[in-house]
């Protein structure tokens, strides 16, 4: 777990500011397998034409991280996995669309 708790699926997802300060999180033991280890979601309102970017940085040794963003019916938009430096990913999202989106 991590100190967010509580976030271990987008019912439950921790509000993100976009442009705000970091967040900092555990990883989710296994992307693939929902039942492993702890989930960290969170979510971020949208507006049209908007750029994002979701990152993570400064991985323990043994982190590799991948990020998963959905819509709000729980459609996968886009993943990510190792496009940064070592095991750390970067995501990049142009949104067509007013709305929620999360991140996992």
């Amino acid at each position: 777990g991590d100190a967010q708790g509580g976030d271990n699926g987008s019912a439950s997802a921790t509000d993100l500011t976009p442009n705000g300060a970091p967040l900092a999180q555990n990883f989710c033991a296994d992307p693939l397998n929902a039942a492993l280890g702890d989930q960290d979601w969170m979510r971020f309102a949208t507006v049209p034409g908007g750029a994002y970017q979701v990152r993570t940085t400064r991985l323990g040794s043994n982190s590799d991280t991948v990020i998963q963003l959905y819509n709000a019916a729980g459609q996968l938009l886009q993943s990510s996995d190792d496009v940064g430096p070592g095991r750390a990913t970067t995501l990049d999202f142009n949104a067509t669309a007013a709305g929620t989106v999360f991140v996992r």
